[in-house]
């Protein structure tokens, strides 16, 4: 078998379905139809989803727990019963259109080892870009992401300054980490690992395998031709906004931790400050309304990178 996919529900009968419904449209009459196998993971939904799967989905195979064992845990049971030679690791929150996750696959097939993850471009439900990969692992990679520096850089020194950061352009690029919504695995480099950190509860999974994988020499890449929509964007309600920021605040403070120096990082956050305040000063001297926007930026990145106070 070509390819396992897993899915993990807990209390999201009507987005699950939608997923679902989705992956069966875009994969029928494919080169992997009749080649894969979907095996959902229910932790101990209380809102209908293992009826709804058993009834509309019968071709599933439905794993259902009497308690809620989170993300990676239950990733890693769907892990356990994969026949295929590709893992690919699923939101319920996703929206899949035909083609992409062959393309997935292909780009798999074209590149050998020591390429062993691949992820999409991620778009919210309005078609403005989500994510499509982090930097590699350095301090000043980091902080150009983080700042947003990156994005004033020419293409050409970007590249050089900061592999692995989005351009303007998303273009295929190996990264150090994906976003956890649609991660595709070599299934044995997968089981190699030891699957996701189970005592990672909430949020972080995608960057510790990361690191994991990093340390082992084996390649994470963004490959942009596939596109996939994940729901957990734009489209939650204020509360879950705000989780989702804290969300990434945690990502970030799990990889600087993991890969850079505390101190060297904070070093290096400074002079990202400072070089937004010179932008700033010469954005003054041309555009006013630029400027307090600019200014106003500085102020949200201040806020955004609060967490790194947070580090010992």
């Amino acid at each position: 078998m070509k390819l396992s996919i897993v899915i993990v529900s807990y209390n999201t009968c009507e987005v699950t379905k939608n997923c679902l419904h989705s992956l069966f449209t875009s994969l029928e009459g494919s080169l992997l139809d009749n080649n894969f196998e979907v095996i959902v993971v229910d932790n101990a939904s209380s809102d209908g989803s293992v009826d709804m799967v058993r009834k509309l989905f019968p071709q599933v195979k439905l794993v259902v727990n009497k308690e809620n064992l989170f993300f990676a845990k239950a990733n890693n049971q769907g892990a356990r019963l994969a026949q295929g030679e590709y893992l690919l690791l699923l939101n319920s929150d996703t929206i899949v259109e035909k083609g992409n996750i062959e393309k997935l696959c292909n780009f798999l097939d074209s590149h050998p080892m020591p390429v062993a993850c691949v992820g999409p471009l991620l778009l919210n439900s309005d078609g403005t870009r989500q994510s499509y990969g982090f930097p590699e692992a350095s301090v000043l990679a980091i902080i150009l992401q983080i700042s947003g520096i990156y994005k004033i850089l020419p293409a050409f020194i970007g590249k050089i300054l900061c592999p692995g950061c989005p351009t303007r352009t998303p273009t295929c690029r190996r990264v150090f980490w994906i976003v956890g919504a649609c991660m595709l695995f070599r299934t044995a480099v997968f089981h190699e690992l030891g699957g996701l950190n189970e005592e990672i509860k909430f949020y972080g999974e995608e960057v510790e395998i990361a690191y994991r994988l990093f340390r082992r020499k084996y390649e994470t890449w963004c490959y942009p031709d596939s596109v996939m929509v994940h729901l957990g964007g734009k489209s939650t309600i204020e509360p879950v906004k705000k989780q989702l920021a804290q969300d990434e605040d945690v990502r970030w403070k799990e990889y600087i931790e993991m890969t850079s120096g505390v101190d060297s990082t904070k070093k290096m956050l400074n002079v990202a400050i400072l070089l937004w305040k010179i932008r700033a000063v010469f954005t003054f001297l041309v555009d006013r309304n630029k400027y307090l926007t600019i200014n106003r930026l500085i102020i949200e990145k201040r806020k955004k990178l609060s967490f790194l106070k947070q580090l010992k």
